[in-house]
């Protein structure tokens, strides 16, 4: 019964449908993330910044993304969820036309951002969610699980026709099609309050 109630919950809600349909897209975008290491050998001939830095790079990141909500006065989905994915959206797109120093800054940009907007996405769902929570949560990770293999399938087929560096252009446009869906999410959700 308790699993039966998640399930209607997700069925008869347009909101959480689309908020699952993005995260195929985004996911598709961050499985490219992945590959920043061979297009900085690809592109510029170099390897990548050492591990240990780069881990205290992208620690430092999570603390400060962590600070910049707590400090968020009230929950605004637009700066939790819909600029950190224009933000993605955005430096994917550049990432292919950029020098090596700014590749490295629209990286840390895009780590910060996606701290953000998952956040920000398990708020929204929290706060989308009427009864049986943690059922609901399940079977949304259930969808959102199966969302993320398709898209390192769907990943390892574009980076089969394209180049790396091409790759970020596509990842880049999959984050906007996940911002357009979390924006007609968003304005739905905010339609029937």
């Amino acid at each position: 019964e308790i699993a039966k109630s998640g399930v209607n919950q997700f069925t008869s809600s347009r909101v959480l449908q689309l908020v699952v349909v993005q995260s195929i897209f985004i996911e598709l975008a961050f499985w490219t993330l992945g590959l920043w290491r061979l297009y900085l050998v690809d592109q510029f001939h170099i390897g990548s910044i050492e591990p240990f830095t780069e881990f205290w790079i992208v620690s430092g990141i999570a603390v400060f993304s962590g600070v910049f909500i707590i400090l968020l006065k009230e929950v605004n989905y637009r700066v939790l969820f819909i600029y950190p994915t224009g933000f993605i959206a955005l430096f994917l797109l550049i990432i292919p036309f950029s020098p090596e120093m700014l590749v490295y800054i629209l990286l840390s940009g895009i780590y910060m951002s996606s701290f953000v907007r998952f956040t920000g996405i398990v708020i929204f769902i929290n706060d989308v969610i009427s009864e049986n929570r943690a059922t609901a949560l399940s079977f949304l990770g259930i969808l959102t699980g199966i969302a993320a293999l398709a898209a390192q399938f769907l990943g390892s087929k574009i980076i089969e026709i394209t180049e790396v560096k091409w790759s970020f252009l596509a990842a880049g446009i999959c984050a906007v099609v996940s911002l357009v869906l979390l924006r007609l999410a968003l304005k739905m959700h905010e339609s029937h309050e």
